[in-house]
């Protein structure tokens, strides 16, 4: 079993180094997801073309108010900045980093 430091300082007293249980922690660290709000975005389909890192294990995905979340792939290629012929309109949402299952 594998363990992880704390060290706790208080600024009166030494610092002190304390041993965490892998178990106490490994479960929840593979359930995280974090969001990055974007917003606005000015967007001509759903899901946003949005340029986004491949991360080993981790899939991404367009979070919007109201709605379910779709899954995005990344898109390292994509560096054409032209605005399409097709009418745009404005979105606010949220891109999801999560662990693949």
């Amino acid at each position: 079993m594998c363990s992880s430091d704390l060290h706790a300082t208080t600024g009166l007293l030494p610092v002190k180094s304390l041993k965490i249980p892998s178990d106490q922690y490994s479960k929840i660290l593979d359930q995280l997801e974090i969001t990055f709000l974007t917003a606005p975005l000015l967007v001509s389909q759903t899901p946003p073309a949005i340029p986004l890192p491949a991360e080993k294990d981790f899939s991404w995905s367009w979070v919007e108010v109201g709605a379910d979340a779709q899954a995005l792939r990344p898109a390292q290629g994509v560096t054409d900045a032209v605005f399409p012929t097709t009418p745009q309109h404005m979105v606010d949402g949220w891109l999801k980093l999560q662990k693949r299952n």
